[in-house]
């Protein structure tokens, strides 16, 4: 996504509503009102200043919540405009607020203001604001690969597999994989369950990567094999893959779960370059 603005747009943040300056004026004299107001116009006006050279020019993340409804507007080649002053972040990985949302934008901004000075977040987060309406280019919109992660440690800052996410999220026009990071069965399923995931359930481009052992859970052993049940359950029916280091044992928690029914589409390995064949969809 690209962004820009109209230049004649300004922004407006000083308020006064009526309630509080009649609440101002049963206490104060009218010159002490006259006073507070020209100290708040004048403070308002240095902020707006440097809000106006805070231009910030690059990538920033934005969580936001969509339907398939919105998805018909959010296609390549089109342009979007919102309507409402609308924040995003430098860093956008660990957003604690907003990481329920079901859609991450990267925006590439060309006028975005850096606030991070004035926000009430400047602890958590990097902020950056877009102004009411900023039109947005969309460049690639949906990935066409989906890979489900799912491991306890995925949002650890030295998880093991880190590079084999950011090396499949980086391959360019050849291969295009989005994935979705989960760190236990129920927020998989969860996700599974959602708008989102039922319109990845008939999908071929869509899979499930999961560790065995999940120590978040209380049946710790058997994690990956009970989500894997679970998913067919659901009735997604797309590959899976159990990445462990006990593979003989893996498969027979498999066994006791499915019986007699065949494990059509799922591998367990321990194996990197399989796992690695498998996000970036070389191998079935």
């Amino acid at each position: 996504m690209t962004a820009s603005s109209d230049p004649q747009q300004e922004i407006s943040l000083f308020m006064m509503a009526e309630s509080e300056a009649m609440r101002l004026m049963s206490r104060c004299s009218h010159m002490d009102v006259f006073k507070k107001v020209q100290e708040a116009k004048c403070d308002f006006g240095n902020k707006q200043k440097k809000l106006q050279q805070a231009m910030y020019l690059h990538s920033v993340v934005r969580y936001v919540e969509l339907t398939d409804k919105d998805l018909q507007d959010y296609k390549h080649g089109e342009i979007v405009t919102w309507l409402q002053f609308s924040s995003s972040d430098k860093g956008g990985q660990n957003l604690q607020w907003f990481q329920e949302r079901n859609t991450i934008l990267t925006i590439s901004s060309l006028t975005g203001r850096s606030i991070r000075y004035f926000s009430n977040c400047d602890q958590e987060e990097d902020e950056v604001l877009f102004l009411p309406h900023s039109s947005f280019l969309i460049e690639l919109g949906l990935c066409q690969y989906v890979v489900l992660w799912v491991d306890d440690n995925i949002f650890d800052e030295k998880w093991e597999n880190k590079k084999h996410m950011e090396q499949a999220s980086t391959l360019g026009t050849r291969t295009n994989v989005h994935f979705i990071p989960k760190s236990n069965t129920e927020s998989a399923l969860a996700f599974l369950r959602s708008e989102f995931g039922q319109r990845l359930k008939y999908s071929n481009t869509f899979r499930i990567v999961t560790d065995m052992k999940r120590t978040n859970e209380s049946d710790s052993s058997t994690a990956g094999a009970r989500l894997i049940y679970k998913v067919r359950r659901l009735g997604f029916t797309q590959s899976c893959l159990i990445f462990t280091g006990h593979e003989e044992s893996a498969y027979k928690k498999l066994e006791q779960l499915f019986g007699n029914r065949k494990l059509d589409g799922i591998k367990v390995t321990q194996d990197q370059h399989d796992l690695e064949d498998f996000v970036i969809f070389n191998s079935s």
